[in-house]
């Protein structure tokens, strides 16, 4: 199974980034090291590796740029 997760960033060198999964519950991982549970709210830099996991749903990683696109992580 695949859950969605959505986050975004903008342009600067660390922001603030909201990251939702569907369904909530899934561990968000930055760089390798465990830093919240979605839904969550951390800083992120851009070319950070973020990877979401859940039990029982396939891994999704996100490599987070200034031209970060919903529409790659939601589908």
């Amino acid at each position: 199974m695949l859950f969605t997760s959505c986050a975004s960033i903008f342009t600067g060198s660390k922001r603030n980034v909201l990251f939702e999964t569907n369904p909530s519950g899934a561990k968000v991982f930055v760089n390798g090291m465990e830093q919240c549970i979605a839904p969550c709210q951390i800083k992120v830099r851009k070319d950070d590796k973020v990877d979401f996991r859940l039990e029982g749903y396939k891994e999704r990683v996100v490599i987070m740029d200034a031209k970060f696109n919903l529409v790659a992580i939601l589908n």
